[in-house]
């Protein structure tokens, strides 16, 4: 027969309980392994069953569990959960047994018997039918009772289909066969959260760390003094660097921040901000974090392309952060080291690897670490000179016109699986009439090579070529070769009208 047993944990604040259907001729023992994993413990603490209720009557002082010298002391007549039968013990409906876990936290679960169910042939069995609440934390009890951890709120359906999950041993991603260790990574996540480095440190007191591989600059931004956000971003190199640097600058737009970040982000979030594939490294590496703002989830940030799972590359860089930020947090916290703001300053604390001595703290000079971020050199003529001399033959368009290519806000991926890619748009916008006179989107991961073939489609288009162009830096540096050859006049501006009325229509597009 089958049993259906209501589970739940008693003493909470909020409901907590699971509705799950096990055979009736299963040990105790077997029980606990099937509890152990509906509410997510680790089995690192002693347990009891404790009988309540026996064939519709009041018992009292009858225990099952492992007869060893936990129970020496006990008062109650102790039965071997590895041999006693949950059909000895629960005959009718309503039969209760309380099931403590953990005899410091005292975690007590009560389970009722709501019904006895024929089984169902080809139903796999244990199965949770309802699973409300996740469990708190293991060693947790005290930070419960004195308000420091709350529960957090985890829809039904996804709960209960992860319990599932686990207890058939099924899942719908694959299991990957990682080299780098996740649990490493997961575990310094956990005492970086433990650490509140946000409590010391604000985002603009920025430390850099040399990667030891690579050489690398990893500039690091502690995410969290404002009360929203938690973590560290981790921004790469001089790319990186750019991107921090517009990061911190007033008046950005977010959209804008992200199309230009070379950056990984370890962020503190809710469990229900996970994606799936995040959840799945968490559960592969046999860990959990309950709780609001306890969950950790890696971001990875290039430019053009959407935010996407770190790779293990990256999942090492953040290791390496994560590692020494800890460190430097400790003489921090020692007042052996003072963090300025970044902004003001030439030099940068920073951590950096030597054979002979190890890891040292000291002031690094940024100069030394990033080349000129100003410096940037004209993309080469990228057409055909036949076809440059055949646009510049065409009669002259008098008035000036408003070239741009910008990403657009609508994410394309290209192969399941692949990481997304925000396409370019190209536009140009006659000035004196305000009319659109050439738009396209250009798909693929790296549209400014195509930009110049872009530019002589317009012109052929036109059957004329502009006087005078007004664009971007940025667009100029992809153009700036084909407009010398045809001796256009470029106007370099930081914003374009009429192009930036066209991005705020985008924006407020529905997205699908």
């Amino acid at each position: 027969m089958i049993f259906q047993f209501k589970v739940q944990l008693l003493d909470m604040n909020k409901p907590i309980w699971r509705r799950l259907l096990v055979e009736s001729d299963m040990t105790f023992y077997e029980l606990h392994k099937i509890l152990q994993v509906a509410f997510n413990w680790y089995d690192y603490h002693l347990h009891s069953f404790e009988i309540k209720r026996k064939n519709g009557k009041k018992v009292e002082q009858v225990e099952i569990g492992n007869p060893s010298e936990e129970f020496e002391l006990s008062w109650n007549e102790v039965f071997d959960e590895h041999h006693e039968k949950l059909s000895d013990w629960f005959i009718k409906e309503k039969d209760r047994v309380i099931y403590t876990y953990d005899f410091g936290d005292d975690w007590r679960h009560e389970i009722v018997l709501e019904k006895i169910l024929v089984p169902v042939k080809g139903k796999e069995y244990p199965y949770c039918l309802k699973a409300v609440g996740p469990a708190p934390e293991e060693d947790s009890r005290g930070l419960y009772l004195s308000g420091e951890a709350e529960i957090e709120e985890i829809d039904s359906n996804i709960l209960t289909k992860e319990i599932n999950e686990l207890l058939h041993g099924t899942e719908e991603t694959p299991s990957r066969q990682p080299s780098f260790d996740w649990n490493a990574l997961l575990e310094k996540a956990r005492e970086f959260n433990k650490a509140k480095p946000w409590e010391k440190l604000d985002d603009d007191e920025i430390f850099v760390v040399i990667d030891p591989l690579t050489g690398e600059p990893l500039f690091c931004s502690i995410l969290g003094a404002g009360g929203e956000e938690y973590g560290m971003a981790v921004y790469i190199g001089d790319e990186g660097l750019k991107s921090l640097f517009r990061t911190m600058e007033d008046n950005t737009a977010y959209f804008d921040i992200l199309l230009h970040q070379r950056s990984l982000l370890l962020s503190l979030s809710d469990r229900d901000e996970l994606e799936k594939e995040d959840y799945q490294i968490i559960k592969e590496a046999g860990m959990s974090f309950r709780g609001k703002k306890q969950w950790p989830m890696f971001r990875s940030y290039m430019p053009g392309m959407y935010p996407w799972l770190i790779d293990e590359e990256e999942a090492r860089l953040l290791l390496v952060a994560i590692e020494q930020a800890l460190l430097l947090l400790k003489e921090v916290e020692e007042e052996e080291l003072y963090i300025s703001f970044f902004m003001e300053e030439k030099d940068i604390i920073g951590r950096i690897f030597e054979q002979k001595t190890g890891w040292n703290t000291g002031l690094i000079s940024l100069e030394n670490l990033v080349g000129d971020l100003e410096a940037t050199e004209d993309l080469p003529l990228l057409v055909s000179e036949l076809d440059v001399l055949r646009v510049s033959k065409y009669k002259k368009y008098n008035n000036p016109i408003e070239i741009d290519f910008f990403r657009v806000d609508m994410p394309i991926q290209e192969e399941e699986g692949e990481r997304p890619y925000f396409p370019m748009m190209a536009v140009a916008i006659d000035q004196r009439s305000e009319l659109i006179i050439f738009q396209e989107i250009l798909q693929g991961k790296n549209p400014e090579k195509n930009a110049q073939s872009i530019l002589l489609q317009l012109f052929h288009q036109l059957e004329a070529v502009p006087r005078e162009v007004w664009m971007t830096s940025e667009t100029r540096y992809l153009l700036h070769s084909l407009l010398e050859q045809l001796h256009i006049k470029v106007i370099e501006v930081k914003k374009l009208p009429q192009v930036e009325q066209l991005k705020r229509f985008l924006a407020e597009m529905p997205k699908f």
